[in-house]
């Protein structure tokens, strides 16, 4: 096969996918098989007698220089694209605090790829939870909350923390929408209503971290004792911060298909009594 040819069939291959790396790399493959055979040829001239290695005399006559930089260009354009792949992975996080603290950890699909429990009932909860390895965030908080109202660590009236993370503000958006339908669904399912539910952003988490990070800003900003502080229960936290910190929290109260039910009614009720003002019954004579 000539060198054009496979030139052609292995640029036609990579164009797609990284034309740019592709050019650069047989530029460069190029300049090096010019400073090589300048460096063979002055070292012939220096050292007549001494028979040098050579790329196409040492694998055969049908085995030419070119076709070895274009392999090692393959093989560096396929280090060059999963080593990026690798880079731009990000972690996102996730923490929920009821009472039992769960941290999880996503990757940008919101795929689980780890759970931990922060305090002693969440490290019992992780332990107890069946979960796999790269399963939607959704199908995790399902169980998650199945336990937790099981266990009775959340009831009616109850409160959720929720503690995103992500370098770019859009994902922690996204997940938002996410954990917030699923919420709603699995707990109107559970038949647990009034839980208000607080989320709120962090710059970074790096290790175990959700309400810490709004107990050490209440320790600071307001002059709390530590131990009054950790003493809150979660919606005692979510009230606090609300009143006393410039951390935005957004809350949102849960329903259960009951509360559903009753708004369905009442909305029924009150159209048709709009309907009946707007077209009266002919019978009472207007």
């Amino acid at each position: 096969m000539k060198r054009k040819e496979l030139t052609r069939r292995i640029e036609n291959g990579f164009e797609e996918l990284a034309p740019d790396v592709f050019e650069a790399v047989m530029e460069t493959l190029e300049q090096e098989e010019k400073y090589c055979s300048e460096a063979e040829e002055e070292i012939e001239s220096i050292l007549p007698d001494r028979k040098l290695f050579s790329f196409g005399k040492g694998f055969g006559k049908g085995f030419p220089k070119y076709v070895i930089s274009v392999c090692a260009g393959f093989a560096l354009i396929c280090l060059w694209i999963f080593a990026g792949l690798g880079m731009n992975k990000e972690t996102v996080y996730l923490v929920l605090d009821i009472n039992p603290s769960i941290q999880i950890e996503l990757d940008e699909s919101f795929q689980v790829t780890q759970l931990k429990g922060l305090n002693q009932d969440g490290k019992e909860v992780a332990k107890m939870l069946e979960w796999k390895k790269d399963e939607p965030v959704r199908d995790l908080l399902d169980v998650l909350l199945s336990n937790v109202v099981e266990r009775s660590y959340l009831k009616s009236s109850g409160a959720i923390l929720v503690t995103l993370s992500a370098s770019d503000e859009s994902v922690c958006g996204n997940l938002e929408r996410v954990v917030k339908d699923g919420m709603k669904e699995k707990l109107t399912e559970l038949n647990v209503s009034g839980v208000t539910v607080a989320y709120w952003r962090a710059d970074h988490i790096a290790g175990e971290e959700g309400r810490k990070i709004l107990e050490e800003e209440l320790e600071r900003q307001c002059g709390l004792p530590g131990e009054e502080v950790r003493e809150m229960s979660v919606a005692e936290l979510i009230s606090y911060c609300r009143e006393n910190l410039e951390t935005t929290l957004t809350v949102s109260e849960m329903e259960t298909a009951e509360d559903f039910s009753v708004k369905e009614e009442v909305k029924n009720d009150a159209e048709t009594n709009k309907s009946e003002e707007n077209f009266p019954n002919k019978e009472s004579g207007q």
